[in-house]
């Protein structure tokens, strides 16, 4: 028997408006062009989540402090102070520097450069014949395009004759075996016990941060101080060290003492 195909044409035309076979084909485009478009959205979707990130990183910031200024330096003597470095953001390679209000002073960091967060120790040399008055000197953190400042003010007062004011220099030292592996000395403080004014200096040297530590600061000559350490021991605790007059001799500016403190 021969296919019969039905054709339906209309009348004014002679336009095939039906055909069993046509609609199978036109199903079978329709699917692929359909079949097409979703693969090729897909595709679209997959890559266009898979591109790298085109956003810059958030630029790092820096902060700088430097701790025990705002003292008093005696002339020919030198300052010495804690540079804290720390920075928001991925860590930068800083490097540190020193611009002084005066030609006087020579400044000095050990060490001068280092990658955030770190420490390092500020010392300021006053000459001699550096003329008495207030001083200051800004320190300058720089790294991966950031620039950050802090300033540190001191006062350099006379040395001569019965001096108004002492160089006092020592050692704090922890009392007992543990304090040696797990205790870091990190302050001494010398209060006045007449006018009540608080001298804070951080310990340093070959010793500072561990169970004893050096310090130097200059203090009014024939004065009683109470001194008072400060140590990091899983928190910060303050312990009492005694007292402390002050006295120097006319001629000279300079005393030393050593103190302990017992946990």
């Amino acid at each position: 028997m021969n296919r019969v195909t039905i054709l339906l044409v209309s009348a004014n035309a002679g336009t095939i408006i039906y055909s069993p076979r046509a609609k199978r084909r036109n199903i079978i485009i329709a699917s692929t062009l359909i079949v097409v478009l979703a693969i090729s959205l897909v595709t679209g979707l997959i890559v266009f989540y898979h591109q790298p990130s085109t956003r810059k990183p958030a630029p790092t910031k820096l902060n700088v402090n430097v701790s025990a200024c705002q003292t008093n330096i005696l002339q020919g003597g030198n300052l010495f102070a804690e540079v804290n470095v720390t920075s928001k953001g991925k860590a930068e390679n800083v490097t540190l520097s020193c611009e002084s209000s005066s030609s006087w002073f020579h400044c000095s960091f050990e060490p001068a450069k280092g990658t955030s967060n770190f420490t390092s120790w500020l010392a300021i040399s006053v000459p001699d014949s550096t003329p008495t008055g207030n001083y200051s000197a800004i320190v300058t953190a720089s790294g991966g395009g950031a620039i950050e400042n802090a300033t540190c003010i001191f006062s350099v007062v006379n040395a001569s004759a019965l001096s108004p004011y002492v160089i006092v220099t020592g050692t704090v030292s922890a009392d007992n075996e543990v304090a040696l592996t797990t205790v870091i000395l990190d302050q001494i403080q010398f209060t006045d016990t007449q006018t009540d004014a608080i001298t804070t200096v951080d310990l340093f040297g070959a010793g500072a941060h561990y169970a004893s530590g050096e310090y130097s600061v200059v203090l009014q000559n024939e004065q009683i101080y109470d001194v008072t350490v400060t140590v990091s021991w899983g928190g910060a605790f303050t312990f009492d060290a005694g007292n402390l007059y002050v006295y120097a001799p006319a001629g000279n500016s300079t005393m030393h003492q050593d103190f302990s403190v017992w946990f």
